[in-house]
């Protein structure tokens, strides 16, 4: 029974000392890795812009940093981030106060992935979703009071599937579905083929 114990302790002292060697040779190679590049912060007030096939540049350079904007009272208006001339990152706008007013995510130029807006009370105005810079997924619009607006349906930039509009009263007023590039049910609009998202649209 003494040997038993013995070799459990033994054993157990090898396995500390294998750990420490490892948490050794783990923080040799942390220190080994390159330290990250610092973040440039461009103020829009201090730089002049120019876009040229879509990328974006200040002189003959193109844009790379977070570009930013504050107002009159100091607060940040949007930090938008570039990477070699083009959007790249998670893009903010702000009411004042550095209350968040939208949140747009992009890559290489491109919309990527959920994008939200807030009204100034902090409901929720829109929802988008996006892949390769088309519309992909639902898109939700809501009315300052929170009721719906719009509940609609992408694939690829194009209608697909359920797509519904209210009015600010509750009411329904489209309520169609998208099947085989066809519409069926109550249109109440008119015959859009796609809608239009402003925000940075080239």
């Amino acid at each position: 029974m003494l040997l038993i114990s013995t070799g459990m302790a033994t054993m157990v002292r090898r396995v500390r000392g294998r750990n420490k060697l490892v948490w050794l040779l783990a923080g040799i190679a942390m220190d080994c890795r390159p330290a990250p590049e610092p973040v440039h912060y461009l103020d829009a007030a201090q730089i002049q812009i120019h876009t040229r096939n879509g990328v974006h540049y200040t002189g003959k350079i193109p844009l790379s940093g977070v570009l930013f904007s504050v107002d009159n009272q100091g607060d940040t208006v949007f930090k938008v981030p570039f990477r070699e001339g083009k959007e790249n990152g998670v893009a903010k706008f702000f009411y004042p106060k550095n209350r968040l007013r939208e949140e747009r995510i992009f890559v290489n130029g491109w919309k990527e992935g959920t994008h939200r807006g807030w009204y100034e009370n902090g409901r929720l105005r829109f929802e988008y979703r996006f892949r390769d810079d088309e519309f992909d997924g639902s898109y939700r619009e809501w009315f300052p009071n929170g009721k719906r607006f719009r509940n609609m349906n992408y694939e690829k930039g194009q209608e697909a599937g359920v797509q519904q509009i209210w009015y600010s009263s509750g009411k329904i007023k489209t309520n169609y579905l998208i099947k085989d590039d066809r519409r069926y049910g109550l249109l109440g609009t008119k015959n859009c083929k796609n809608v239009v998202d402003s925000v940075f649209r080239k």
